[in-house]
């Protein structure tokens, strides 16, 4: 058995990765090429600028990667060009739950992710979405600006999601 399917074997584990500034799209190549899952959650910004105006895809999380990797990938991962380290506290990497990655790919896929926060807002109602494409995510209804939106905290990392929502879809 080599040692790809020995990988196949061990349990994965994801866990999130900080890299350089602006290295996010590189590294998840790197990782690519070395074979160990990565996820990349992107979103598509309009940019403005004095003579045009064009579409541009962003990390949602600015030098974060998720990486999902076996006990024995723990360190080659590292060893990947323009990651610096494992997002610890108290010594140990966090680990990211599978529903959680779940939870913020549904949230990118929707187009709906209005922008992402450092902190939360003051406390509002926390709701289920019942219908569409992001039924059954829970979060807190904050109203801004007339608009409803929806925050999914994302505790590992200490931010939150803004997402646009319908009032019919809660």
């Amino acid at each position: 058995m080599n040692a790809k399917n020995q990988n196949d074997t061990e349990e994965r584990i994801w866990h999130i990765t900080y890299t350089r500034s602006r290295a996010e799209k590189q590294v998840a190549l790197r990782l690519d090429k070395a074979g160990i899952p990565y996820f990349l959650p992107m979103y598509r910004e309009l940019h403005h600028w004095s003579d045009r105006k064009k579409w541009i895809e962003r990390p949602l999380f600015p030098s974060y990667i998720f990486v999902c990797v076996t006990p024995k990938e723990y360190s080659e991962a590292l060893t990947i060009p323009g990651l610096l380290y494992y997002v610890n506290i108290k010594g140990k990497a966090v680990s990211m739950p599978d529903h959680r990655l779940q939870a913020i790919k549904r949230a990118v896929e929707s187009n709906k992710v209005v922008e992402v926060l450092s902190g939360a807002p003051a406390p509002g109602e926390i709701i289920t979405i019942t219908s569409g494409a992001l039924k059954g995510l829970k979060g807190t209804v904050i109203r801004y600006e007339g608009k409803h939106h929806l925050l999914m905290a994302i505790e590992e990392l200490g931010k939150y999601l803004k997402i646009k929502i319908q009032p019919e879809e809660f």
